[in-house]
């Protein structure tokens, strides 16, 4: 039963593991959902602005939603709805939405998640002008691709499990230890790189749409320069001279606050562009290291009980052939 124990920990380690690395996928591909419909719904009020009298030049606005999916450079879904109604096809089944959700939406809250035809959709409010009533949402869907039903951490993912089984069943504990903590520590280090990578794919996302969109807006006839930082939803825009900078282009450097991510939108009427800065995405993961080392550590312990009584093979095991090391009967000494 001890060593059962072991093993159930070990088990116990690769699933803690698995479960941390897909919370912290999901939270990363929610919250990047999430931006790039602020984005898009900021530029969408800054190239159709609200008219107090006549409201938004519908024309324009069902023009504009459809360019966004539309562009080379927009990785996901996208829905736009004034009020409750939506100017473009429902792809997800999106509609109708809950009153509770559209009442918060309405009131300008903060992004939600909803699920529908097993698509997890982010949905942000759609405000004519910054701190304005919502006049309908914005909603944006698999902007960020799964990264861990990939082979390599499936395959990791095998071997730690087979991993666990062998510690219990071989005959060199040691061995058998040592191969198991080795596939134990891959799985750790497969789980988390496949988030960084997703979270490093956020922060150039989100930069490079929010620079495309702006740089889009900039040559939109009559939309004043002064409102185009508001389409960088979470990024700080700064005036820059400078225009002439590598398309798609993104610098990440380290300051004395921490990292920085950072490129320039042109603003070609000006001849000059806005600097977009970011905090990278990735830089607020010291929180899944800690817990996926946790997890290890955990899974250490489960190889240590599992291996410790040389396992089901070893000396004494339920597997273990006595051989030439078995009671015998010496020749001569028998009974009469």
């Amino acid at each position: 039963m001890v060593r059962l124990a072991g093993l159930f920990l070990g088990v116990g380690s690769v699933a803690g593991q698995v479960w941390t690395a897909a919370r912290s996928e999901a939270r990363i591909r929610g919250a990047n959902d999430a931006a790039l419909a602020g984005e898009a719904a900021r530029y969408l009020a800054v190239v159709t602005p609200n008219n107090p009298s006549t409201g938004f030049d519908a024309r324009r606005l069902v023009s504009g939603a459809n360019t966004v999916p539309g562009s080379s450079f927009w990785p996901g879904g996208f829905q736009l709805a004034l009020g409750r109604a939506p100017v473009m096809p429902d792809q997800v089944g999106l509609l109708p939405l809950p009153d509770s959700v559209t009442a918060r939406l309405a009131a300008g809250g903060s992004a939600m998640v909803a699920t529908r035809t097993g698509e997890r959709v982010a949905l942000v409010p759609f405000e004519g002008q910054p701190g304005e009533a919502a006049a309908g949402w914005a909603a944006a869907w698999n902007t960020l691709p799964e990264r861990l039903h990939s082979w390599p951490t499936i395959a990791a993912i095998c071997l730690a499990l087979g991993g666990c089984g062998w510690t219990l069943l071989a005959r060199h504990r040691r061995a058998a230890g040592v191969v198991a903590f080795t596939f134990l520590l891959l799985l750790t280090l497969t789980l988390g790189l496949s988030v960084r990578r997703t979270a490093v794919a956020s922060t150039r996302l989100r930069l490079i749409t929010a620079r495309r969109l702006i740089e889009l807006a900039a040559t939109a006839p009559g939309v004043p320069r002064a409102r185009l930082p508001e389409i960088g939803i979470g990024i700080e825009a700064r005036d820059t001279g400078q225009s002439d900078f590598p398309r798609d282009s993104l610098v990440v450097e380290r300051g004395a606050l921490g990292p920085m991510a950072w490129t320039v939108a042109p603003t070609p009427r000006t001849q000059d562009g806005l600097t977009l800065r970011l905090t990278p995405v990735e830089a607020g993961l010291g929180g899944l290291w800690f817990t996926l080392l946790a997890w290890l550590a955990l899974g250490v312990i489960g190889l240590f009980i599992a291996g410790e009584p040389a396992g089901l093979s070893g000396p004494g095991g339920l597997f273990h052939s006595a051989g030439m090391h078995g009671p015998r009967l010496d020749e001569g000494h028998g009974t009469t």
